[in-house]
């Protein structure tokens, strides 16, 4: 009865993550390219120790295979962990007899989503953290630092410049209670307004598509977004997910909320008779002229899968082309940033410092 709590519960208190995942999809194909029977596999793969949650989740598909359900139909049940692009990959695989080939299309995949996410956290993670640490350096500095500065002015009766007044000011503001009150509140209101607004469809596309417009962050975002929909297109086509599957499922994997909704258009473009790179060019702002042209071309060579990948591969290099750009353009900006807001607050307190010598010595 545990263990069946376990199983229950597992998908839903734990995701797994894409790597695992990957892993997983891979060891099971090499397994049944070898002639191992779907069952055994599963069982070997249930023992993870690493992961427990995940074998639990495995040991439960093993289960509900050994009943007789198909491995897709079973993956299923646990959509935080088998996505769907994942689920009918599988599915194709079992209909056609190439689970094997489908499950090294699926790991190639989730690698290749794995690195595109790492390269955009990567872009975005050293300006933020470089904001995060001068935010503490300053609410340091106005904790520990100027507080004695803003005594010693207030015994010495020295006449403060407006520089110095305000940051005078500031420092009081900052070590009252109040202040921290107010910033974590409203800290944890931003946070639930953020929440709220990504959950909602109608306001994650307003977000991204505000983020689209900034020079850079813009076009990795683009680029980031395109070499998902690229690479889960080429998955599940080379599988043989059906055009119209492949079109609707691959805007959820984009992980990019204006694809996603452009989907259903393009799903209904399809359904009317439309040819794939007409479709996407009724948008040109979600995809690029590359991809359109090389699109047209694999649908008329009937090589389109192929093309998906090429077309992946070539916004995954100018995702990272505009990455470095980023980075080298982000940096001098952050450091000129961080040391004049420093700068300014040391030459504030030296200002009074140096007016005072100065009457001294007349």
């Amino acid at each position: 009865m545990a263990k069946l709590e376990r199983i229950i519960q597992a998908p839903r208190t734990a995701r797994v993550p894409r790597l695992i995942v990957a892993y997983f999809a891979r060891q099971l194909g090499v397994m049944l390219h070898n002639g191992i029977p779907l069952l055994k596999g599963l069982e070997t793969l249930s023992f993870q120790p690493e992961y427990p949650h995940f074998g639990v989740v495995v040991e439960a598909v093993a289960q509900e295979v050994s009943d007789g359900e198909k491995l897709s139909r079973a993956l299923s049940h646990y959509p935080r962990v088998f996505s769907d692009v994942f689920v009918n990959t599988v599915q194709v695989g079992e209909e056609t007899g190439g689970m094997d080939e489908s499950l090294s299309m699926l790991a190639d995949w989730l690698e290749r989503e794995e690195r595109v996410e790492r390269k955009l956290v990567a872009a975005f993670s050293y300006p933020i953290t470089v904001l995060v640490i001068a935010c503490l350096l300053t609410l340091l500095l106005f904790t520990t630092v100027l507080p004695t500065f803003a005594r010693i002015f207030r015994e010495m009766n020295v006449p403060l410049p407006l520089p110095t007044w305000l940051v005078m000011q500031t420092t009081a503001l900052v070590c009252t209670p109040a202040f921290w009150i107010t910033m974590l509140v409203g800290g944890t209101l931003l946070y639930r307004a953020w929440l709220r607004a990504w959950r909602s469809p109608r306001q994650a596309r307003a977000i991204y598509a505000a983020c689209n417009r900034l020079p850079a962050v813009g076009a990795t975002l683009r680029h980031g977004g395109l070499a998902r929909y690229c690479a889960a297109s080429h998955a599940m086509l080379h599988s043989g997910v059906s055009l119209l599957k492949t079109a609707r499922m691959a805007g959820q994997a984009s992980a990019n909320p204006l694809l996603e909704h452009d989907s259903r258009r393009v799903t209904k473009c399809l359904e009317s008779g439309e040819r794939l790179a007409d479709a996407l060019m009724l948008e040109p702002r979600l995809y690029s002229g590359a991809m359109l042209q090389m699109l047209r071309a694999g649908e008329e060579s009937a090589l389109l899968a192929e093309m998906f990948l090429r077309v992946g591969k070539f916004h995954e290099q100018e995702m990272e082309t505009t990455i470095e750009m980023l980075s080298s353009t982000l940096e001098p900006i952050l450091l000129l940033g961080v040391g004049g807001l420093v700068g300014s607050i040391v030459l504030s307190i030296y200002l009074p410092m140096y007016s005072t010598l100065m009457n001294l010595t007349a």
